[in-house]
């Protein structure tokens, strides 16, 4: 009877929820490449990453001293306040060729995904890092962008960070952009997670 009462009190699982599954990101968990850069490929084109810094000084790197999962992580280290960003292009613009364009984030128009990372940071003093989502069409036109999070201050150890967003009609891709806005410190990205959620009858 006491087994019976307990299973009763055990709330029941609603039908048509929605059930997460995962999808690759590519070299998502930065396990792939070596090197470092201040603009441009960090390492290779192939490793599917790239830095801009449209202020101050920084540096993306590949570092296997510190990682949330795996040997490395993406590390962005900025000396002199400013603004940067790490961009995940896998091969090519999507705007400059949509042919280009990293297959491993296309995504179906209407469906619910949900973006996520973590996030380690020492000394960031400014406005902060977070990691932005840009929608794209197919021809590669601006559908929508947002923030997974709000922007990250302070010495923090590994945090989880994720948003949950329904595609709007157009959308075709999405990209990744790591941002780093008028800050300084060093902040360290690893295992970037594009998570899709569809119905199923439980």
């Amino acid at each position: 009877m006491a087994r019976n009462a307990a299973e009763a009190r055990t709330p029941a699982v609603a039908r048509n929820a929605a059930v997460f599954r995962s999808g690759p990101v590519r070299n998502g968990n930065f396990e792939t490449g070596t090197g470092s850069a201040s603009s441009g490929w960090i390492g290779s084109i192939n490793n599917g990453w790239s830095v801009g810094i449209s202020s101050g000084t920084a540096t993306a790197s590949y570092d296997n001293t510190v990682s949330h999962s795996g040997s490395q992580s993406m590390k962005y280290n900025s000396t002199v306040s400013g603004t940067g960003s790490i961009s995940i292009t896998a091969g090519g613009t999507i705007a400059g060729n949509i042919t280009d364009a990293p297959k491993a984030l296309h995504v179906i128009a209407g469906q619910q995904y949900k973006f996520s990372y973590w996030l380690k940071t020492d000394s960031i003093v400014g406005v902060g890092t977070r990691m932005y989502v840009w929608e794209r069409n197919a021809t590669g036109g601006a559908v929508v962008e947002y923030a997974v999070n709000t922007e990250v201050t302070g010495t923090n150890d590994w945090q989880y960070l994720s948003k949950t967003v329904t595609m709007n009609a157009n959308t075709k891709w999405v990209l990744f952009i790591l941002q780093s806005a008028a800050m300084t410190g060093t902040a360290w990205f690893d295992d970037i997670s594009l998570i899709t959620a569809r119905n199923a009858v439980v």
